[in-house]
């Protein structure tokens, strides 16, 4: 025990790798930090437009009319439609609304078009990856180690709003609006990929089901056991 926990002080990833996280758990927390890359860009990228004058008063506004919509309809639908679903529909309205916006003649100086893209874009988003990468982590990994799972998670999507941010002010110094938001399109749809590829679907199932606890503590057990024998000197 004292072993152990000596090994676990040392190397903080230590419990990770020995509860079994594989890399199909990394593909999970990247699919977090799309969500929040793509996120960002949103909200970046129509502020200057939607927000010239009065910022706190607009924003107030969207987040009364897309945003908090968006988040009631997924906390209705989402054990009805499922994380997955849910998750890879906000990324094609996402992607869907970006390009829109890359192609609207005029940019923003096109005010209504582009203030009612910018909240389908902020609907999708709250009725999409911004809330089921909240919801999937806590869900999926395993029990003992869920907690630092949903915190490594949590900082990749912090990590992908920082470069989404900074990605957006060079692409719009160097292309412009159109062309920021063209790139963003194309990373939505990634977004929509890596869902549909790699995003388990727990709906309906218990969160042990979920997380594979039971599946793991045997194969954990196995393990011992053939590492017992194999220590074992024969006859």
């Amino acid at each position: 025990m004292i072993s152990q926990t000596t090994a676990s002080s040392e190397n903080p990833f230590a419990e990770l790798d020995n509860a079994g996280i594989t890399p199909f758990h990394w593909k999970i927390m990247f699919v977090s930090g799309m969500g929040f890359f793509t996120d960002a860009a949103r909200r970046e990228g129509n502020q200057p437009a939607c927000q010239p004058d009065h910022q706190h008063g607009d924003y107030a506004c969207h987040l009364a009319v897309a945003a908090f919509p968006g988040y009631l309809v997924a906390a209705i639908a989402m054990d009805r439609l499922g994380r997955k679903p849910i998750q890879a529909f906000g990324f094609l309205l996402m992607g869907a609304a970006f390009a829109a916006i890359a192609l609207l003649p005029g940019g923003s100086q096109a005010v209504i078009p582009f203030v009612l893209l910018y909240g389908i874009s902020y609907f999708f988003a709250e009725f999409g990856p911004n809330t089921t990468t909240f919801v999937s982590p806590a869900e999926i990994f395993p029990a003992r180690i869920r907690t630092t799972s949903h915190g490594i998670t949590a900082t990749s999507g912090k990590i992908g709003a920082f470069v989404g941010t900074f990605a957006f002010s060079l692409l719009m110094e160097h292309y412009g609006l159109q062309g920021a938001m063209g790139t963003f399109s194309v990373v939505a749809v990634l977004g929509l990929l890596v869902t549909w590829l790699f995003l388990p679907e727990p709906k309906g199932e218990s969160l042990e089901e979920i997380s594979r606890d039971d599946l793991l503590r045997i194969e954990q057990t196995e393990q011992r056991r053939a590492a017992t024998a194999g220590a074992t000197p024969s006859g």
